[in-house]
């Protein structure tokens, strides 16, 4: 069976917005037991890990979303990535698992190489920021949030596969499902007095369940079947096509983090921990309204990543009209495209030539009397001549001539043709 898109509808942008509200404010919803159990000054290191985490994720410099958009490519039915624009697909529009597996490979190789180096700058300039700036170390918190960081970006492409492959409704169940591990297991550590690792613990134990799943979810029986059965494309081609774009988005979200995140982080090294909490709280609550705000395009990508491999232009008009008319954007790219003119078909006729075989071979059926035939042969006439729809020369009768406007052979061409037989 062929693998395509999934479908995406209202339930798809429903749990997107439940996932994501429940996901950002995971955290403000475990801020009272925190602020319960634990200091100030801890707080505002939890605060400082979770800048880390961001700051960690720029390392993916756009890759995901790019991988993506060329996962749904390569679904739609497309035979190769380009840098810019998209493949045609062909008529059967078939997944090329080949360019599939190709691309996995790529994934793969491109985050082992991020999650190393991670782990190498966590390792080293990490553990020499809190010993020697806020000289607060917490071994334990510590390694855990390493191990937390190289494994989920290491691990990071499941997001891109199940977000090309149109999996917006079960990826966001295992999002959900995820942190409510989360909360739960730190709740418990918390109350248990473990501290600040109570809280990364928790947050490891729920990477490893939300990759589990998954891998579940997208890597089908039937799927692997097929990529068993394909050859490996080269990987280099397929990064050298990916990479340009990728870098573009990297620099945007590169931006959003020094607007948004690295206050924190240079805050630490003049604030007090207190001020540096409250300062991260307030930026949590934020993020769960920005969030919001990029629900419905973040999962609709797929869809458009396949009209547009599809050339389907008239599915991309009604998507960007409804966000406009549902004022969930006021921006139109599509004011600013002219549709093409296409030139009007001529329609089919029948030659000279072709006209005088057909006359009179309604008569000469052996199979009907003269008066049919000659009925059959005076509306062929009638069709050739008049050039009218045949409904509408099947709908003459009698009382719809106007037999004042006609001359003395033309009464008699209808009487045949409207006579009952």
């Amino acid at each position: 069976m062929t693998e395509k898109i999934e479908n995406i509808g209202k339930r798809d942008i429903a749990w997107s917005y439940a996932a994501t509200i429940f996901t950002v404010g995971a955290g403000v919803l475990l801020l009272p037991f925190i602020l319960s159990k634990m200091s100030a000054e801890t707080v505002g290191i939890w605060n400082i890990f979770q800048t880390i985490t961001a700051l960690v994720m720029l390392l993916d410099f756009g890759f995901r979303p790019s991988f993506a958009r060329n996962v749904s490519y390569i679904f739609s039915g497309v035979k190769a990535l380009q840098v810019n624009g998209v493949a045609s697909v062909d008529d059967h529009g078939e997944v090329d698992y080949s360019l599939l597996k190709g691309t996995l490979r790529a994934m793969q190789l491109f985050y082992r190489w991020i999650a190393l180096a991670v782990f190498v700058l966590l390792a080293t300039g990490g553990t020499a920021y809190f010993y020697f700036i806020l000289q607060k170390y917490t071994m334990v918190a510590w390694i855990l949030l390493i191990a937390i960081n190289c494994y989920n970006l290491y691990t990071l492409y499941y997001d891109a596969l199940l977000l090309g492959k149109g999996y917006v409704k079960r990826s966001q169940q295992i999002s959900i499902v995820a942190q409510i591990t989360y909360l739960g297991v730190a709740i418990g550590l918390i109350y248990a007095g473990c501290g600040l690792t109570a809280i990364v613990g928790a947050q490891l134990i729920a990477t490893i369940i939300r990759r589990v799943l998954s891998y579940r979810t997208f890597f089908t029986k039937a799927l692997k079947e097929q990529l068993e059965k394909a050859d490996t494309q080269d990987i280099k081609p397929i990064l050298q096509a990916i990479y340009p774009n990728a870098v573009k988005v990297g620099l945007t979200y590169l931006g959003g983090f020094l607007i948004n995140k690295s206050a924190v982080l240079m805050g630490s090294a003049f604030l007090s921990l207190e001020q540096v909490a409250c300062y991260g709280i307030t930026l949590q609550v934020m993020d769960v309204l920005a969030r919001c705000g990029s629900v419905v395009y973040q999962s609709y990508v797929p869809k458009l990543a396949q009209c547009r491999a599809e050339r389907n232009m008239g599915q991309l008009r009604k998507y960007y009209a409804y966000r406009i008319r549902e004022k969930e954007s006021s921006f139109n790219p599509f004011d600013f495209v002219k549709a093409l003119k296409t030139d009007r078909k001529l329609p089919v006729y029948l030659s000279a030539g072709e006209i005088n075989r057909l006359d009179g071979q309604t008569e000469k059926r052996e199979s009907v009397s003269a008066a049919l035939g000659a009925r059959d042969n005076a509306l062929f006439h009638f069709l050739y001549a008049s050039g009218c729809r045949i409904s509408e020369a099947l709908s003459i009768n009698l009382e719809k001539v106007d037999f004042s406007r006609m001359d003395d052979a033309i009464p008699a061409f209808l009487t045949i043709i409207a006579m009952p037989f």
